[in-house]
């Protein structure tokens, strides 16, 4: 029972090291303070677009006589 858990230790160290070699050599770890200032510019750029604060515009405009 201790070598099935050597080797399941074993096994997980090796992925990890796997994963973290794989990451290093794509450039994932290149710049990583380039992800949150893309996620703010994006941002910055989403919420021009959404209608101001207290015009309670939350659905289309209908045309009139459109409802009976």
């Amino acid at each position: 029972m201790l070598w099935f858990f050597f080797l399941l230790c074993l096994a997980m160290g090796l992925a990890a090291w796997t994963a973290f070699w794989w990451s290093v050599r794509s450039g994932q770890l290149k710049d990583p303070e380039a992800a949150a200032g893309d996620m703010l510019e994006q941002d910055a750029v989403d919420t021009t677009d959404q209608v101001p604060a207290g015009t309670h515009e939350t659905f289309p405009k209908t045309r009139q006589g459109a409802r009976r």
